[in-house]
């Protein structure tokens, strides 16, 4: 079922638009730093479809189309059985602003409903894409005071983030994790114009999962304990 999934995702990219598109360019004509995810050698081709095909369903813009000199974080939260949700965070000499995003419907569901193993992944694709369509995305954006910049900077500066890998770490020899259930906790960041990207599974209790669990704070993201993984 899992493998299944998986080709799903990919296939699902291609129907919404998303790793198999044309780089999406910002309002100015630049290609964002993001377009180059179907090449990167250091991310996997699920890592790649899921959050391209996600960031598009939530209508999401890239990261590095802000304003110059803005510095810029978004938590992508892509669990295996609930919506996707983004927090964005940008920082300007002016104001501070953090929007967050919540879909309802995951992409795992298509797999649940009846007939669900017996149909072609393209029909599956298809289904899901119309469910996705109907899919109600929840809002929301304020302002955030200096404070909280203060704040997220510290957890960055804790994480190391700017020096850490984007790749997961190897399994240790001898052990496998086939990381079937479970979220990917996926940390973006533009600053001084460099664009970074972080990738992790279900994080262990540490400085890193601290900085994404700051950032759904700062978006006045909740979920129920079961949901929250």
């Amino acid at each position: 079922m899992a493998r299944r999934w998986w080709a799903l995702v990919g296939l699902l990219a291609m129907v919404t638009g998303g790793a198999s598109a044309q780089p999406v360019r910002c309002v100015d004509g630049r290609v964002p730093a993001e377009a180059d995810y179907p090449t990167r050698a250091d991310i996997s081709s699920i890592f790649r479809d899921w959050f391209s095909a996600s960031l598009t369903h939530l209508r999401e813009p890239p990261l590095t189309c802000a304003d110059d000199g803005a510095e810029v974080y978004r938590l992508v939260w892509l669990r295996s059985f609930e919506g996707a949700i983004t927090v964005r965070i940008t920082i300007t000499d002016d104001k501070v602003v953090v929007t967050a995003r919540m879909a309802a419907v995951p992409i795992m569901s298509i797999l649940d409903t009846p007939n669900g193993m017996d149909r072609t992944l393209r029909e599956e694709a298809e289904l899901l894409r119309k469910r996705l369509e109907k899919d109600e995305i929840k809002e929301t954006s304020v302002a955030l005071d200096r404070e909280s910049v203060t704040a997220l900077r510290q957890a960055v500066a804790d994480a190391s983030y700017w020096d850490m890998p984007t790749p997961e770490p190897p399994d240790p020899p001898g052990y496998y994790n086939p990381r079937f259930d479970g979220a990917q906790w996926i940390v973006e960041g533009i600053r001084d114009g460099r664009y970074h990207v972080v990738d992790r599974w279900s994080p262990a209790p540490g400085a890193y999962r601290d900085l994404a669990l700051l950032m759904r704070t700062l978006g006045g993201v909740e979920v129920p304990p079961a949901e929250d993984y």
